[in-house]
């Protein structure tokens, strides 16, 4: 199965990178070149268009992702029925709404931080699939079977809705972090 990773910022490059490991056919595609000659040089395979794969892999900013794919819907990307796999976090209902085009699609967001993206992708602590389709959520779920973690199935607006609350976690722990630690420095206790 030839896949496509198509924006190849944090989540874009991991993906690409940590899924090729597995000896899946894959290619990046993103609209800056010079980030495709990079990747190129680090030995993985990336391509200047958009070209026709059994599963892509839509890591775009969250602002990009509708119109990215109805953009390549509207170049007929989609005719030989691919899996859309949306890897970015979108508003509940995104993926729903999409799915109507009609598209197979799933929600699959990253749960790691730039830093250690890498590491995270490779351990995760669960894998998270909002699928539209039982089929596309059976083969998601092959594909990621070699990392050897829980996997959770569930419909794409609960997939959509468990990433924001995540972020949203993830921003009230630093927040609250970050007071403690002026806290610590007003009261001169070592943080």
């Amino acid at each position: 199965m030839k896949q496509l990773v198509v924006g190849l910022g944090v989540v874009g490059k991991t993906t690409l990178d940590c899924l090729s490991r597995f000896g899946y056919d894959m290619v990046g595609y993103d609209r800056n070149k010079e980030k495709l000659e990079e990747l190129k040089k680090e030995g993985l395979k990336t391509t200047d268009e958009l070209i026709e794969v059994d599963i892509y892999w839509i890591c775009v900013p969250e602002t990009e992702v509708e119109n990215v794919i109805k953009e390549m819907y509207t170049k007929s990307m989609f005719s030989n029925n691919p899996i859309i796999v949306v890897r970015s976090t979108t508003i509940p209902g995104t993926i729903v709404t999409l799915a109507e085009m009609p598209l197979r699609i799933c929600h699959n967001p990253e749960f790691f931080r730039e830093r250690y993206a890498e590491w995270e992708f490779m351990h995760p602590d669960y894998i998270l699939i909002g699928e539209c389709d039982k089929e596309a959520g059976d083969i998601l779920e092959e594909i990621y079977k070699p990392l050897q973690a829980p996997i959770i199935r569930t419909d794409p607006t609960t997939s959509e809705i468990i990433k924001l609350v995540h972020n949203a976690h993830a921003s009230t722990m630093i927040s609250f972090w970050n007071e403690i630690y002026r806290i610590c420095k007003k009261t001169n206790v070592n943080s």
